[in-house]
């Protein structure tokens, strides 16, 4: 009687119940805005008059690095949020 009482202690201390949480990873996508897909504005267009050679300089340089910045940062999120899909 003491055996059958010893191996149905042994026998219940080996349970096969799991009782750790269950993790659940979920990747969740980034959506991009369509917005986003559009490229920067095209240069604006100059005054129909004769500009002087520092305007000319200040306006071409002012516009064209805009335009690469911001063309640089659009396409960089674009890419990237691409890249995570």
């Amino acid at each position: 009687m003491l055996m059958l009482a010893a191996s149905i202690m042994t026998v219940s201390a080996c349970s096969t119940r799991d009782d750790r949480p269950v993790v659940k990873v979920e990747f969740i996508r980034p959506v991009l805005p369509a917005e986003a897909r559009v490229p920067c504005a095209k240069p604006v267009q100059l005054p129909d008059r004769g500009l002087t050679a520092r305007e000319v300089g200040t306006l071409w340089d002012r516009d064209r690095s805009h335009l690469e910045i911001c063309e640089q940062r659009r396409s960089a999120a674009v890419n990237a949020v691409e890249a995570a899909r």
